[in-house]
């Protein structure tokens, strides 16, 4: 994806004017690079980085194909221009970090929603994409939503949004439905934040969002079952044998998790409220050195005849059950395996 730095559109000139150009602000250049995201870019290349003042015809434009002069990101001299300052201290951490690395691993499905009501138009109808439902809401918008799934994992999925009004903050109602077979289905912005989307679904449910958007911001939503992608475990679930655990997941809310088999986690499990048991020889197999984290009220419970085994793999220092100094674990009929220290307790 390439961004112009000095191709807008002139605005406020009179009619019929042609190659009138100006150069975007940061919030302009921001929307841009949000729109590119939100259609699967995997990359951003600004051009032009430096400006263009030697009269080259660069692009045709208008009757006559005059010259044209692009702006760049470091002005004549080479130094950094606002825009430059913007990439650098805004946009690049957040293309390097959370965003961008989950970006990385995504493909684009090809479908979006685009939204535009201008001031004094008409209400636009509510537009609807198999669970989610962007509403028509305020008096002028102009939203752009991107689907996109996770390469290896289709049931990983997710929303771009992005406020594409670069002028004023705007909010978003948009709706969001479990459709799915999953009793907890997580709902989050993937760089999180204060106030920030964090939620969870329960099955055959809906929760409805109310979410502000600066200027030409744009934000990376994850709709996902719990018990493979991490979040929010808050209602009672059985994990199917064979199931793998990617990120970290927190119990809470009395919630219990049933493990009937073989789960495969790659994630720490908090337990900030709630239960582990087996009916049927469950067996959690933490890897990369994942631990079982107690934060509050724990119950970790097998039967007589049917143990629960947390089997930590490979024995080092780093894994097993860590009792936070808030936390209360009860565990009967469990085996705990191949955790240099199986069950610890932190003491602040």
């Amino acid at each position: 994806m390439v961004c112009s730095t000095g191709v807008f559109e002139k605005i406020g000139d009179s009619l019929g004017a042609y190659c009138q150009w100006r150069r975007p602000d940061s919030l302009e250049l921001n929307a841009s690079v949000m729109l590119a995201l939100a259609h699967g870019s995997k990359g951003i290349m600004f051009w032009h980085f430096s400006p263009n003042s030697t009269a080259t015809k660069t692009l045709a434009c208008g009757p006559d194909s005059v010259y044209l002069y692009f702006d760049g990101l470091v002005d004549d001299n080479l130094n950094p221009t606002d825009l430059y300052w913007y990439v650098n201290n805004s946009l690049s951490s957040r293309l390097s970090g959370k965003l961008g690395k989950t970006l990385l691993t995504l493909k684009y499905s090809g479908d979006y929603i685009d939204m535009l009501r201008n001031p004094g138009a008409s209400p636009l109808p509510d537009q609807i994409w198999r669970y989610f439902t962007l509403f028509n809401y305020g008096s002028d918008y102009y939203w752009h939503a991107g689907f996109l799934n996770d390469n290896t994992f289709q049931e990983n999925e997710f929303v771009m949004l992005a406020n594409l009004w670069t002028d004023v903050s705007k909010t978003a109602k948009f709706k969001v439905e479990n459709t799915t077979n999953y009793e907890n289905l997580s709902a989050r912005n993937i760089e999180g934040g204060a106030g920030e989307l964090d939620t969870t679904i329960a099955k055959a449910s809906y929760i409805t969002v109310y979410d502000a958007f600066p200027p030409g911001e744009g934000k990376l939503y994850q709709f996902s079952p719990v018990i493979k992608y991490g979040g929010k475990l808050i209602y009672d679930e059985t994990v199917a044998d064979g199931t793998t655990l990617t990120d970290d997941m927190i119990i809470e809310n009395s919630a219990t998790l049933t493990v009937n088999g073989n789960y495969y986690v790659i994630g720490n499990i908090i337990i900030k409220n709630g239960n582990i048991v087996t009916t049927g020889n469950g067996k959690l197999h933490f890897q990369n050195n994942k631990k079982l984290i107690i934060k509050g009220m724990a119950n970790i419970n097998g039967t007589p005849t049917q143990k629960l085994t947390l089997d930590f793999v490979s024995p080092n220092d780093a894994n097993g059950i860590v009792v936070d100094s808030s936390g209360s674990l009860n565990i009967s009929y469990s085996v705990v395996k191949n955790a240099e220290t199986g069950i610890m307790a932190e003491v602040y």
